[in-house]
């Protein structure tokens, strides 16, 4: 009986050893998002924010002096930071969601020439502007089973950076194909710009934590990419990169297909 009441107590204190443990790892790991999130705000927000402060008082300036050639060369500049640190900050903010599990996945048949065409819409501008061309290869066919509010944002981010490193005059290929003995189907969204350095990519996604990258003075966190990852995973989906400094990247995106669609 002392021997049965002893085995009692050490499985016991055994289960609270585990269970105080894998409480210290959760507390380990929010601290570490805590830690992540104040770097980013503190450095990658603040930076542009204070810029345009710097940049609106030098408008008023020129506005008062009259001078609207400076004055229209200013607009436009912080037009694209006003743009960076929106895009930065949501992906903050989704980034954080995904990090406290508060995404909720709806999977659904998806037609993804719709998903693509809507995703394109909202850069024509800026494709316009920077007078890129687009060539689009996916099949109408083509349904894929996901949740169309993360699979937009992961899509919205990948594309975002397809353009944003695409020089002037640029290419930017979307394809999409079936492999049918996988069930999936293969989405690749190749650009031929600035390419990401080797050591920023080989650790982009080994760990959580927020890789700082600079691309011609343009800088990333790599949140945006660790986001994508995030959401395709919970897709069922899967995602590799290809890059080369100043000769591109690719990235492949392997997406479950919709069985009543595929058959």
């Amino acid at each position: 009986m002392t021997f049965f009441i002893h085995g009692l107590i050490t499985i016991s204190s055994f289960c609270l050893n585990i269970k105080l443990t894998q409480e210290n790892k959760g507390l380990i790991k929010e601290n570490e998002t805590k830690n992540q999130l104040l770097s980013i705000v503190s450095h990658d927000l603040r930076s542009p924010v204070y810029t345009l402060k710097i940049v609106y008082e030098q408008m008023n300036d020129l506005l008062v002096k009259n001078n609207f050639i400076e004055l229209r060369n200013l607009i436009t500049n912080s037009q694209a930071i006003a743009d960076n640190t929106y895009r930065l900050l949501d992906n903050l903010l989704h980034w954080v969601l995904a990090q406290a599990n508060q995404f909720f996945y709806n999977k659904e048949s998806l037609h993804l020439k719709s998903i693509i065409d809507q995703v394109l819409f909202n850069f024509n501008y800026v494709i316009a502007s920077k007078n890129i061309k687009l060539s689009i290869d996916i099949p109408k066919d083509i349904y894929i089973n996901a949740d169309l509010n993360t699979i937009n944002i992961a899509l919205r981010n990948l594309i975002d950076n397809a353009v944003k490193y695409s020089s002037d005059y640029g290419v930017i290929d979307i394809k999409g194909c079936i492999e049918v003995h996988r069930n999936v189907c293969i989405l690749t969204v190749e650009d031929h710009g600035e390419g990401i350095e080797k050591e920023v990519l080989e650790s982009l996604f080994k760990t959580n934590n927020v890789i700082k990258g600079n691309h011609n003075k343009k800088v990333s966190t790599g949140l945006g990419l660790q986001l994508c990852k995030k959401i395709l995973e919970e897709n069922d989906a899967e995602i590799n990169i290809k890059s080369v400094k100043n000769k591109g990247t690719k990235i492949i995106i392997s997406l479950p297909l919709n069985t009543l669609h595929h058959v």
